[in-house]
């Protein structure tokens, strides 16, 4: 039994022990036919080794809105130890530490639907891929705000797929020392950038290889709410300019749309002193938001993924101003 700072998490009530792996997919590479986004549920991982021991991250390594890597990594942690997993992420205990630890553990039982619809969002953006890249071949995959983002290392990547991972240099300084540490090799071509997106960031993805004449898969997971609307319209712009015909866009709003304000409480005093991740931005209509771009948009509730995936319903959570949050989870595909 887990015991210490690592029992009593939100969600499955323990972390991964160390030594577990996933069921084996019935069969290599990518998943058949007949998920959300063409594909199916599928378990990812297998064959990556057992889930790797925990690391400690020095709570002052990275700010509050880099933390939110760590706690996103702690749920995917909660969701791998599932025996009925919808993935499996052998680095996902390292890669959250003891602050991703805590963090569940300060939103305790309120946490719970933050932890299921982060595996229901994992899941579909999987899927998402899945689709993207074993169904019309694309080959280039851009994650923007990657954080502890370990898709280059647990999902089947075909021969020739480029994986491009965007975000500051201390957030990916942190990942990728734990990932050596761990002996971690991706099973892609990964490309790692450090760079504030808040700045011009296409030159140094082209730069690290980059064709802007191919179809990409653009993941903004949990990045769109963080920014202004000025900042949202802004990125929609350089992504669509760097979008050939047949890319891909996957990413998650807030729905109904609310004015700025805190994130729950998991970047207070029990965690941190700094600043306060903030959202500031959301949308009741996310075709809206995207048609203008040349997008063509299909949007999911995380209660439509949890049903095709066999799961009860997805509860929404509610901010520190007493608000629920309903999210939307979306597809996007440049025509």
């Amino acid at each position: 039994m887990t015991t210490g700072p690592f029992a009593n998490l939100p969600g499955q009530g323990f972390w991964p022990l160390p030594g577990t792996a996933g069921p084996t997919p019935s069969h290599p590479g990518w998943p058949q036919s007949g998920g959300l986004n063409g594909r199916s549920s599928w378990m990812t991982g297998a064959g990556l080794g057992p889930t790797v021991p925990l690391m400690s991250v020095p709570p002052s390594a990275l700010d509050p809105v880099g933390q939110t890597a760590q706690w996103v990594a702690a749920a995917r942690a909660v969701e791998s130890q599932r025996p009925d997993r919808l993935f499996d992420d052998p680095y996902a205990v390292a890669l959250a530490g003891q602050d991703g630890a805590r963090c569940l553990q300060v939103l305790g039982v309120s946490g719970k639907p933050i932890v299921d619809y982060l595996a229901m969002r994992t899941w579909y953006l999987d899927d998402l891929i899945a689709s993207a890249v074993g169904d019309t071949g694309i080959r280039q995959v851009v994650i923007l705000a990657a954080g502890m983002d370990t898709r280059a290392f647990r999902l089947p990547w075909p021969e020739g797929t480029h994986v491009y991972e965007l975000d500051r240099p201390a957030v990916l300084a942190v990942k990728d020392a734990i990932l050596t540490k761990h002996r971690a090799i991706p099973s892609c071509q990964r490309h790692t950038i450090g760079i504030d997106l808040t700045l011009p960031w296409t030159p140094a993805l082209v730069v690290a290889g980059f064709q802007q004449d191919l179809p990409t898969v653009w993941l903004t997971e949990g990045l769109l709410m963080y920014l202004n609307p000025t900042g949202v319209h802004h990125l929609l712009q350089t992504i669509t300019a760097l979008s050939a015909p047949g890319s891909v866009l996957g990413g998650d709003l807030p729905n109904p749309p609310a004015p700025v304000r805190p994130m729950p409480p998991i970047y207070g005093s029990q965690w941190t002193t700094e600043q306060p991740a903030k959202q500031q931005f959301g949308t009741d209509d996310l075709a809206a938001l995207l048609s203008p771009y040349g997008w063509q948009t299909t949007t999911v509730t995380p209660d439509d993924v949890a049903r095709q995936v066999h799961r009860p319903p997805v509860s929404p959570f509610r901010m520190p101003d007493g608000n629920l949050v309903h999210n939307r989870l979306f597809k996007a595909e440049r025509a």
